[in-house]
């Protein structure tokens, strides 16, 4: 299995700190920010790039949380933008960007979401994969994930699936798992209270092991990454108390 976290739980953290801590913690990647108060400037030179690398070195960067612009502000503001997140991504030796999508409400909005991926696949003659998030408020629900995937049906995209965010939509996620599966190149866990409060890992109601159980029987083997979102939730206890209940949990 594996693992890796996202730098939503280590909001501050020096990148020279951090690039310690994967190891310490037994991660074997990490997944940072391109955002104002991130890890990775969206006019990272190269030379920054460089430094960063050198830093992780013995690291994977599994994937890149890209707060591109989304279906919400039109298809090609989302298009240039998504394009230029991959070239960040390039820079850095990234397996994947993480986008949203923007909130698809019908069949119109799954129709321009293709459209986008396709247009942007065409261009992009780079190394890095696409990897659109089930998310509450900007991403997919499972359901319109697997018609979106089967219609794309392209190894350069893919799902990252995250059963809290359908806990909190109210999805009943689970009767999809064997069809996004096949989609699916990452999971991000964490774990979430009746009232939709985040938690240490096992002090919730999501029951990842069996869902991560059912993926793997149906095909998946990509990362596992904890996601720690201490820098949207200041309740949540500091990064190596969240990190010590992932790998308790998870091994």
């Amino acid at each position: 299995m594996k693992l890796s976290f996202t730098t939503m739980g280590t909001p501050g953290v020096p990148l020279e700190i951090l690039a310690k801590e994967v190891k310490n913690y037994g991660f074997d990647g990490v997944d940072m920010r391109v955002h104002e108060n991130g890890e990775i400037p969206q006019n990272l030179t190269s030379a920054q790039a460089e430094k960063i690398k050198e830093l992780f070195k013995d690291t994977h960067f599994p994937g890149l949380l890209c707060y591109t612009k989304t279906l919400d502000d039109g298809e090609k503001e989302m298009e240039l933008s998504v394009l230029k997140h991959l070239e960040i991504a390039d820079m850095l030796g990234c397996e994947s960007i993480r986008l949203f999508s923007g909130q698809i409400t019908d069949e119109d909005g799954i129709n321009r979401l293709c459209t986008v991926i396709e247009n942007v696949l065409e261009k992009y003659s780079g190394n890095t994969k696409i990897y659109l998030q089930h998310h509450t408020f900007n991403g997919l629900t499972c359901s319109q994930a697997v018609e979106i995937f089967k219609r794309l049906d392209n190894e350069r995209c893919g799902f990252i699936f995250s059963p809290d965010e359908g806990f909190k939509m109210d999805e009943d996620y689970m009767p999809y798992i064997p069809e996004i599966a096949k989609f699916t190149k990452q999971i991000y866990v964490a774990d979430i209270t009746d009232d939709k409060k985040y938690c240490l890992m096992g002090d919730g109601i999501i029951p990842f092991k069996e869902i991560l159980k059912e993926l793997e029987n149906n095909g998946f083997d990509g990362y596992v990454t904890f996601k720690w979102e201490k820098c949207w939730c200041d309740y949540l206890p500091d990064y190596p108390i969240g990190f010590k209940s992932f790998m308790d949990y998870i091994k």
